[in-house]
C-alpha cells in the first residue's frame, strides 16, 4: 500500500550549489571566513555576534584536531551559526515522522558479507546530480529522496534530470501519482508561503515513481547493501546534530553515538567500502562540497553509528 505522501517534504528549504573550500586549505580566522564565504552582516552588532559563533567554532574545531572519532575536522559556511540556529536551519525532524507511515519490508538475512562485493559506489556507476546546498532551512529530506530518484532514473531510464526540490516543499500530492517536476520547470526560492503551481505546468513533463519502500527499524547492514546493490541509493535518517558531524573535513567517522534513536537529519546512502582494516558507509549530505570530502563522508558500518540503520528509505522504479 503507498501511503508515502509528499507531505514528507513539506519542509523549508533553498537550493544552492555548494562553494567548495580546496582540500589543502583551511580558514583560520574571522576575515578569511568572511571573505571566503562572501559573509556579510546587517549591522556591527549582528557581525559581533557572529563572530562570537565563529571562534566558539573555530576553538572546536583546534582543541579536537585529535579527536577519538578518528576524523579531521575544519570551519564551514555554517561555523557563525551558535547551535540553536544550526539545528533549526540545518536539520529537519518532519522527515522521520512521516517515513514512519511507510510500509516496512523485513530485513534480508545474510550468512556473510562475502557474497556482497568489497566496494561499491554509485559514482562508479552513473553520473550523479551535483552535490547540493539545502541553505539555512531543514529541507533536508526534499533533498536526500530528490537525489535518490535522480540517480536511480539515471541508471534505469538513462535520463539526467534535476527535480524540485522547491515543489516539493509547495505541494501534497504523492510522487507515485502525480510525480515532480524538474527544477527548471518548477524553480527554487525558498519561500513555503506561496502556494503550490504546478497545476499551472501541465503540459510540462513530470518525473514518478512506482514504488517506495522502507525497511523495519535498526535494520542490519547487509539489507541496507542489498538496497544500494539492487534498487540504488537509499535515504537515512540520522543524528547530525553532534559539533563533530558538523565540522567534518574528512576520514572515517567512527565511535560515535552508536545506536542512537535521537535522528534529527536526512542523507543519502550512496555505498560502501573498507580502508585500513575498517569498513564503512559513504553518505551523501545537502550542506555544499565545502563540507567534508566534497559533500560527502565516510561512516564506519557495523555499529549504527548516527542511528544511520534506523529509518531507511528508497524508490522503487519498475
Amino acid at each position: 500500500m503507498k501511503l508515502f505522501t509528499i507531505s514528507l517534504f513539506l519542509l523549508i528549504g533553498i537550493v544552492a550549489i555548494g562553494q567548495s573550500t580546496p582540500i589543502d586549505m583551511k580558514i583560520t580566522n574571522w576575515e578569511q571566513f568572511k571573505t571566503f564565504y562572501n559573509k556579510e552582516y546587517s549591522s556591527p552588532e549582528e557581525e559581533a555576534k557572529r563572530k562570537e559563533n565563529f571562534m566558539r567554532s573555530l576553538k572546536f574545531v583546534k582543541e579536537n584536531e585529535k579527536n577519538p572519532h578518528g576524523i579531521e575536522l575544519s570551519i564551514n559556511e555554517m561555523s557563525d551559526l551558535n547551535d540553536f540556529e544550526f539545528e533549526g536551519r540545518t536539520l529537519g525532524r518532519h522527515g522521520q515522522k512521516v517515513i514512519e507511515h511507510i510500509n516496512s519490508t523485513k530485513a534480508n538475512t545474510f550468512e556473510e558479507y562475502s557474497q556482497f562485493p568489497r566496494r561499491f559506489d554509485w559514482r562508479d556507476r552513473v553520473p550523479l546530480s551535483p552535490i547540493e546546498n539545502q541553505g539555512q532551512c531543514g529541507s533536508c529530506y526534499s533533498f536526500a529522496t530528490t537525489f535518490t530518484v535522480e540517480a536511480l532514473r539515471a541508471y534505469k531510464k538513462n535520463s539526467r534530470i534535476i527535480l524540485s526540490k522547491q515543489e516539493l516543499v509547495d505541494c501534497s500530492k504523492p510522487m507515485v501519482d502525480s510525480g515532480v517536476h524538474g527544477s527548471d520547470d518548477y524553480p527554487y526560492n525558498g519561500n513555503p508561503n506561496e502556494g503550490c503551481y504546478k497545476n499551472r505546468l501541465r503540459n510540462r513533463p513530470a518525473y514518478r515513481i512506482d514504488d517506495y519502500g522502507r525497511y523495519d527499524f535498526n535494520t542490519n547492514d547487509e539489507s541496507i547493501m542489498y538496497a544500494l546493490l539492487n534498487y540504488g541509493p537509499v535515504s537515512v535518517v540520522i543524528h547530525g546534530t553532534s559539533n563533530y558531524f558538523r565540522h567534518y573535513r574528512g576520514g572515517i567517522m567512527r565511535n560515535i553515538l552508536s545506536f542512537t534513536q535521537e535522528t534529527n537529519h536526512v542523507v543519502a546512502l550512496i555505498g560502501w567500502g573498507t580502508e585500513n582494516g575498517i569498513d564503512y558507509w559513504v553518505l551523501r549530505n545537502s550542506w555544499g562540497t565545502g563540507w567534508g570530502e566534497q559533500g560527502y563522508a565516510r561512516v564506519e558500518r557495523h555499529h549504527n553509528l548516527l542511528g544511520l540503520n534506523n529509518w531507511v528509505t528508497y524508490p522503487i522504479i519498475h
